[in-house]
């Protein structure tokens, strides 16, 4: 079985699977622009409404929204394999939020330190479905 394969812990949801595209898709394109050893990053926000202990009412209006950052090396993500390698560097972010949803509170201050040029920023609304 293929390498990259082993390491996602569980099959990939259909927001990971588009949004490593998206993310994996520009720095392919800026392949001269970004140097392999520089980190790469993909920022969303995931909906921990239903992993609270109490959980939160359906008719709390509120945020209940966490940060994600999945990190990638430039040379993984243009590997050959390199969709593969953000699946599982994405997929890491969500199940890290599953097991702990109140962890790292202190996303804006990690957000703010990312370079903005090696950075994709994903946002929806977990309120409007498609």
């Amino acid at each position: 079985m293929d390498k990259q394969l082993l390491r996602l812990a569980q099959p990939i949801s259909s927001f990971v699977a588009l949004t490593v595209l998206a993310w994996t898709s520009p720095i392919r394109c800026k392949r001269g622009e970004v140097r392999p050893d520089d980190d790469v990053y993909l920022f969303f926000f995931t909906d921990v409404r239903g992993q609270l202990g109490p959980p939160v009412e359906e008719c709390y209006f509120g945020a209940c929204i966490v940060r994600c950052v999945a990190t990638a090396a430039a040379r993984d993500i243009l590997a050959e394999d390199g969709v593969a390698t953000a699946a599982a560097a994405a997929q890491a972010e969500v199940m890290r939020v599953a097991e702990d949803p109140l962890a790292q509170w202190d996303w804006m201050e990690i957000v703010a330190a990312l370079p903005l040029e090696r950075t994709l920023s994903v946002s929806g609304s977990v309120r409007f479905p498609a």
